[in-house]
């Protein structure tokens, strides 16, 4: 179906539109509206971009497996 998540250091800001929650370990983490992208606050100067992209299908089918990979990022 083309469904895939990708994973990427940011090199942008984080957008003011997002909904802010803490992973169950304890990072700070911004839900971009669609709910298709996660920013993910691994230290100060360090920010992970989840983004699940539906390729050419029109519906979201793994957002638990989605979240449950943001959910599993810590550190060390």
């Amino acid at each position: 179906t083309g469904e895939r998540v990708s994973i990427r250091e940011a090199s942008e800001p984080i957008p003011t539109d997002t909904t802010v929650f803490t992973t169950k370990n304890g990072l700070i983490a911004h839900r971009a509206a669609d709910g298709q992208v996660i920013y993910v606050e691994v230290t100060p100067t360090i920010t992970l971009v989840f983004a699940y992209d539906l390729g050419i299908k029109g519906s979201v089918d793994y957002l638990a497996t989605f979240d449950m990979m943001v959910g599993s990022v810590m550190t060390k």
